[in-house]
C-alpha cells in the first residue's frame, strides 16, 4: 500500500517547492511530501498553517495511540493521518473557519467516517496538552 494516496483528477495542484515556506524545505523529504500530500487534500494555501502544521507534527509524531487508529478503521501510515490531522487542526487555528475542509474530506481521504477524524483530532489535542502554540517561536503566546 502506498504511503500517500494517488492524487485524484479533482485534487488540488501539486505545490511547487516555492509554495512551501522556506523553512519547512528542511522536513526530511518523507515529511515534506506528506506535508505536501496534506496540503492538496486541504486544499491549504496559508503559510502559516504549514508552519504550525510541522510544529505540531513534530510534537505529536510517534505518539499516537496505535489501537485507537486500528480501532478508528485507519489503514494508511500513522505518519500520514498525524500530517493530515496537523495541518488541519493548524488551517482551523491559523485560517478562517469556513475556509477549512470540514471533517469529511479528510474521511474520504482516509477512507473513515467523519466521526472517527474528529476522534483522532481530540487524541491529537489531548497529545499537545491542549496548547498547540506551546513552543511554537511563530507567534507570540498570549
Amino acid at each position: 500500500m502506498s504511503l500517500m494516496p494517488a492524487a485524484s483528477s479533482t485534487a488540488a495542484p501539486t505545490l511547487t517547492p516555492a509554495g512551501v515556506p522556506a523553512l519547512l524545505r528542511v522536513l526530511e523529504p518523507v515529511q515534506q511530501k506528506l506535508l505536501q500530500w496534506a496540503g492538496r487534500v486541504l486544499n491549504c494555501q496559508l503559510q502559516d498553517a504549514y508552519l504550525l502544521a510541522s510544529h505540531l507534527y513534530g510534537r505529536v509524531s510517534g505518539q499516537l495511540d496505535d489501537m485507537l487508529l486500528i480501532s478508528l478503521g485507519v489503514t494508511v501510515s500513522t505518519e500520514s493521518v498525524t500530517m493530515l490531522v496537523s495541518l488541519w487542526v493548524a488551517s482551523k487555528l491559523e485560517g478562517h473557519r469556513r475556509q477549512v475542509a470540514g471533517a469529511s474530506k479528510l474521511a474520504a481521504a482516509l477512507q473513515l467516517l467523519p466521526g472517527s477524524i474528529t476522534d483522532i483530532e481530540l487524541h491529537v489535542m489531548q497529545r499537545l496538552q491542549w496548547q498547540p502554540y506551546a513552543g511554537w517561536a511563530g507567534r507570540a503566546v498570549e
